[in-house]
């Protein structure tokens, strides 16, 4: 993943040079993006805590996401407003030899953010990205078992979220293409479709 990172920020770097009058971004002009993000880290955390446990059987592990959106807004040639919302769950639920058992972690984030264009040409789109927004990340037990206590709670330090990355968007036609972001604070990768309009 660094070195995909480090390859990302390179070619951004020699595109950003690049005084090419066609973009494909533009004042105006605004884009949707939908993805799929990697890792789901809760999903390995749960799966390590339980899934080992010698009093378990038919452990059964669920996930979903990252998946997510964002919208952006072109402001200039260079500068977007936008918002990135994204949900991710896991789950993780087996039996001992009586009752069954579930233990689940749900998230999902609003972040508000600046995206920064570095040169680009009619194809490809650099940019960078920073936003600061609000998430709410619950862990629920579950069970069937009636000496059982159901609890749940917030599984985060603090409401806020962060992110800072970078990100390439490639354009198949005038306005549909494919991108591929990369950054901390969140999913550490995404990739999906780009629409622009």
């Amino acid at each position: 993943m660094k070195k995909l990172f480090i390859v990302l920020a390179i070619t951004a770097g020699v595109f950003a040079s690049n005084q090419s009058k066609s973009q494909a971004v533009e004042q105006g002009k605004m884009l949707i993006d939908v993805y799929y993000g990697f890792p789901n880290l809760w999903t390995s955390v749960l799966k390590s805590a339980y899934a080992d446990s010698p009093t378990a059987a038919g452990i059964k592990i669920g996930t979903l996401g990252p998946i997510g959106g964002r919208f952006e807004y072109l402001l200039s040639d260079k500068i977007g407003l936008g918002i990135d919302v994204q949900t991710a769950s896991s789950s993780v639920s087996w039996t001992d030899s009586t009752y069954n058992y579930k233990v689940s972690a749900n998230r999902l984030r609003f972040c508000p953010r600046i995206n920064v264009h570095f040169g680009s040409n009619d194809k490809l789109d650099f940019y960078g990205a920073f936003g600061i927004g609000y998430k709410t990340s619950n862990l629920k037990f579950t069970s069937n078992d009636p000496g059982f206590n159901e609890a749940s709670g917030s599984i985060s330090l603090t409401p806020i979220t962060w992110r800072m990355a970078i990100g390439i968007r490639y354009f198949f036609t005038d306005n549909i293409g494919a991108g591929l972001e990369m950054g901390f604070g969140g999913v550490l990768a995404t990739a999906g479709l780009a629409v622009k309009f």
